[in-house]
């Protein structure tokens, strides 16, 4: 048995075994699975050729290579049109304008927040006081 890899440029053979039957889990078991998924997969692009492709079934390179080249193509007209929009990076996080002024927008109304309940703590501990002293 011998088992095609990527391109057809690879081939990899079963060793015969003396001891009978092979294993499942054996490296044999493994390439008779890759064959059968690969029969598989041939028989997914017959039905996508026919077009009657499952929708979350593995794609293809060629389909995979659609898609990067139709999304390539649509961030290359926003280019060109100016609808892109400039991209702020922090740490392993990037934000566009609008979002990182949402972002600060958020966190100044959060620290106003806390900014207003240590005052009213503190005006509190102020009367918890006077009343303790008069």
């Amino acid at each position: 048995m011998a088992v095609k890899g990527v391109n057809n440029s690879y081939v990899f053979y079963e060793k015969s075994h003396s001891r009978g039957k092979v294993s499942g889990n054996s490296f044999s078991g493994k390439l008779t699975k890759a064959q059968s998924q690969s029969e598989d997969k041939k028989a997914e692009d017959n039905m996508a050729d026919k077009g009657m492709t499952p929708e979350n079934g593995p794609m293809s390179t060629e389909e995979i290579m659609k898609m990067i080249g139709s999304r390539k193509n649509e961030i290359l007209e926003k280019v060109k049109k100016g609808e892109t929009e400039p991209v702020i990076q922090i740490g392993a996080q990037a934000y566009t304008e609008k979002q990182w002024k949402r972002m600060m927008e958020s966190f100044d109304e959060s620290e106003k927040d806390i900014a207003d309940q240590i005052k009213e703590a503190l005006e509190e501990a102020r009367k918890q006081r006077a009343k303790g002293e008069v």
